[in-house]
């Protein structure tokens, strides 16, 4: 009788764990989709119109970032850095209002660089950033 009863708590207690235990995959998956737009973008693949991607934008970034700033964007990545030819997935981190997403990559150039998107909570792009490795001072 004790071992069933111990059976029973313990199912218990997995399955009531199992219930508290938080989900973040699928906000996840949507920030990793817009972000991907970007990265897709930077590798000099055909992007969508400014219409289909500003749909992720928060009503901040839209005003900042408007479809001259769109256009000109895979020109000056690729003058600045090359085309990218590598991305892997870094980091996600969930923070009280916002979502950070980063991204190492590297680009033809050999220079390498983290690309860092940061969402709101309603998974709303905010913020777009890259940021340059300095491969110099890490060998050091």
């Amino acid at each position: 009788m004790k071992k069933i009863i111990c059976i029973l708590v313990a199912t218990m207690m997995m399955a009531f764990g199992s219930i508290c235990n938080a989900s973040d995959s699928s906000d996840l998956s949507s920030e990793q989709k817009t972000a991907q737009l970007f990265i897709d973008a930077f590798k000099g693949e055909k992007v969508p119109a400014y219409d289909v991607l500003s749909r992720n934008f928060s009503d901040g970034l839209k005003n900042q970032f408007k479809e001259a700033n769109y256009s000109g964007l895979q020109r000056n990545i690729k003058n600045t850095f090359g085309t990218l030819t590598e991305d892997k997935f870094y980091i996600y981190q969930r923070q009280e209002q916002n979502d950070i997403v980063a991204y190492n990559v590297t680009f033809d150039s050999n220079k390498q660089a983290q690309l860092i998107f940061v969402f709101d909570k309603d998974q709303k792009l905010v913020n777009v950033a890259v940021q340059p490795i300095n491969t110099q001072q890490q060998s050091e």
